[in-house]
């Protein structure tokens, strides 16, 4: 055999030689092939165990020059081959050369490797006749011995035939066959030689043979068991998989295995498919992938990094008893958020008799039914007015005994349709629950409403529990017309009697004005401003965003600002009467490092006498609660007591208080709550 010859190596691995024929043992199956032409190394394709496909695989070499080389190789799965006398599983290997010349020296060598078999194994070779003279050697051995078996020698003469390809190699002209039992693991080698191969005349010529395999295979090994060790889990839900599937839950710290066995030469995957919660944690998994072995796998390592606890706090939730023995059954998330400077949390709930009432953490503020120390009986409670608190007060709005519209607090009939102010004896021709409401440190309570200018002439107004502070058609002082009071932009009061509402302009420009304690209105902002100190447009208010106003009469609200001629949402301050300022816009990054994904108009806006600004919006595709310094709270955050954040709502509103305390509503798995954290 010339040193310069091209070799050609063929594996494939048990998949290709047994789960073809048997679906079983593992072994290696290698044709190697010698000749003085071309340069190429080619592999047949790997069949996965259980594959049915009776094509194992074709192949090319040589030059691919079709005038002066084809030559190509099939492995066809065949369990039932006659002619040679053959019924058990074999493999059927058939090699073709399409040459216009042949050298001598052609040597092709097939070995089966790495399997055990304890009937007689071997290998049965059947040649074409599309051969004359030529001789074809032929030696069965297996190794390590290197013992020949069966038989030795020439096949014979054969034939050559002038004929094109494709040329059906039937019948068989010679059959050689040679049988060895292998009691230990081993390999069975099969060499075929041709003595002579000489130049061939014109045209080309079809050569092929055949070889047929066949062997018991050893018992396929039984499936094991994969699994490992869980370490450091404190919440719960954690739920494991095995190459996708498998769902195994984990209750907590300790071995585990999951349900479904595996054969060995197989392959296992261990991920995390669901983190646990109540306290949230991130579990990871070392040793979690490989090849299937022999022996059962117990060494995959899941660990949980210790949960952080945030400073955030839950108020109450839906199924809370109370310590009044009443049982919160609903949070009403229209009934919107409050918090006094005290920290005393007020929102509405229904309970468990389906009637409504007004809560803070502490208890039972007033419910449907009550009658108040001067003698009003709230008849119904409006969550859709939503719910205010300031030093022990709680504002809301309702229905008086006489089915009229009214706002009370815990201890009066603030006002009610019909009625007359105290402070300069307006008639409130109609209250607006979905105006909501507003209350201060001194017991003055704002909201919205109608008064009758003329017969049957009704305006939209504001007004306080003692005077009103404006109506639609009043001309300000810098001559601007107030055109249209926008109801749906709630309203906002302090400790001195100012009052923030929206509205707009008789330019129909959307706008924020203040009312101060003498009852002069003022526009505080409107669309189209430039703000100092860089010169930012206000482009757009949005008045479903709210309105906040703190002691020193800075003004809280949402807008929209162009950023690269987009217009993006943002939070905004008027200070005082001295200037308007961009407080926040999405995209920025807040001073804690925390992105600004997302700002929620719906959720409100609320301000505090440091001038920290609370809103909602999200961060990290999560929703969150934010003041301009950083995050409060996101979903997926551990409270305080180690349950989980589940969900924020971002459309029942937010509240800040002179400490920086921040309530919001939010969910504990499929329950409603409240929550109060720390602005950063």
């Amino acid at each position: 055999m010339r040193t310069s010859s091209l070799v050609f190596k063929i594996l494939a691995v048990t998949a290709l030689v047994l789960a073809l024929a048997s679906g079983s043992a593992q072994a290696t199956l290698v044709l190697r092939i010698e000749d003085p032409t071309g340069t190429i190394d080619v592999t047949v394709r790997d069949n996965e165990a259980g594959d049915t496909s009776p094509v194992a695989g074709t192949i090319q070499w040589g030059s691919f020059d079709p005038a002066t080389l084809l030559t190509s190789i099939t492995a066809i799965r065949d369990n039932d081959s006659p002619e040679l006398g053959i019924s058990t599983p074999n493999l059927y290997i058939n090699v073709a050369f399409l040459r216009s010349s042949l050298p001598p020296g052609l040597t092709v060598e097939l070995t089966d490797t790495g399997f055990v078999s304890d009937s007689p194994t071997g290998f049965v070779t059947a040649v074409g006749n599309d051969f004359n003279g030529k001789g074809i050697n032929f030696r069965n051995y297996w190794d390590p011995s290197n013992q020949e078996f069966g038989q030795s020698g020439n096949i014979g003469t054969i034939s050559i035939a002038q004929s094109p390809p494709p040329r059906a190699i039937n019948p068989f002209n010679e059959t050689t066959s040679g049988f060895v039992n292998l009691p230990s693991e081993g390999s069975l080698t099969m060499l075929i030689t041709t003595n002579d191969l000489s130049p061939l005349p014109s045209p080309p010529y079809f050569m092929a043979f055949q070889t047929f395999i066949t062997f018991e295979p050893a018992p396929e090994a039984d499936p094991v068991t994969i699994g490992g060790t869980v370490t450091d889990l404190q919440g719960s839900g954690l739920v494991l998989q095995n190459n996708g599937s498998d769902n195994l839950p984990i209750a907590g710290d300790g071995p585990f295995t999951f349900d479904t066995p595996l054969t060995p030469g197989t392959f296992y995957n261990v991920t995390v498919a669901t983190n646990p919660t109540n306290p949230s944690q991130i579990c990871s998994v070392e040793g979690g992938g490989g090849q299937v072995p022999d022996e059962a796998v117990t060494d995959v390592a899941v660990s949980c990094a210790e949960p952080i606890l945030s400073d955030v706090s839950k108020v109450a939730a839906e199924g809370d008893p109370r310590d009044d023995d009443t049982i919160l059954s609903e949070i009403l998330l229209e009934g919107g958020v409050a918090i006094s400077i005290g920290g005393d949390v007020a929102f509405h709930v229904r309970d468990d008799n389906s009637t409504d009432a007004v809560f803070t953490q502490f208890g039972l503020v007033r419910k449907e039914g009550d009658t108040l120390p001067d003698d009003t009986i709230v008849e119904r409670i409006s969550a859709w007015g939503e719910v205010a608190s300031s030093a022990g007060q709680v504002a809301f709005h309702g229905q008086d005994g006489e089915l009229k519209a009214a706002v009370f607090t815990q201890d009066k009939l603030v006002a009610k349709e019909g009625g007359t102010l105290p402070g300069d004896e307006t008639v409130v021709d109609r209250i607006n629950d979905r105006g909501k409401v507003a209350s201060n440190n001194l017991g003055e309570v704002a909201f919205h409403g109608q008064i009758e200018v003329d017969d049957d002439v009704k305006v939209r107004a504001v007004f306080t529990s003692a005077r009103l502070v404006a109506q639609e058609g009043d001309t300000l002082p810098d001559d601007t017309f107030l055109e249209v009071i926008n109801d749906s932009g709630g309203v906002a009061i302090n400790d001195f009697d100012q009052v923030a509402f929206h509205g707009l302009t008789d330019g129909l420009e959307t706008a924020v004005f203040t009312s101060d304690a003498l009852g002069v209105v003022a526009v505080v902002a409107k669309a189209g401003d430039i703000l100092p100190p860089d010169d930012t447009i206000l482009d757009e208010i949005n008045a479903s965003g709210g309105v906040a106003i703190n002691l020193f009469g800075d003004v809280a609200f949402h807008g929209r600002t162009p950023v690269d001629a987009v217009f993006i949402d943002a939070v905004f301050i008027q200070y005082g009467s001295t200037q308007d300022a961009l407080v926040v816009k999405v995209g920025d990054t807040l001073p804690d490092g925390t992105t600004l994904d997302e700002i929620s108009v719906s959720g409100g806006v609320a301000i505090n006498l440091l001038g920290e600004v609370a809103f909602h919006g999200k961060t990290g595709g999560r929703k969150a609660v934010f003041t301009q310094n950083g995050l409060v709270a996101k979903e997926g955050d551990n409270l305080i007591d180690g349950i989980t954040l589940d969900q924020i709502s971002d459309s029942a509103g937010v509240a800040i208080n002179l400490f920086g305390d921040v309530a919001f509503h939010g969910r504990i798995g499929s329950n409603d709550a409240v929550f109060v954290g720390m602005a950063p």
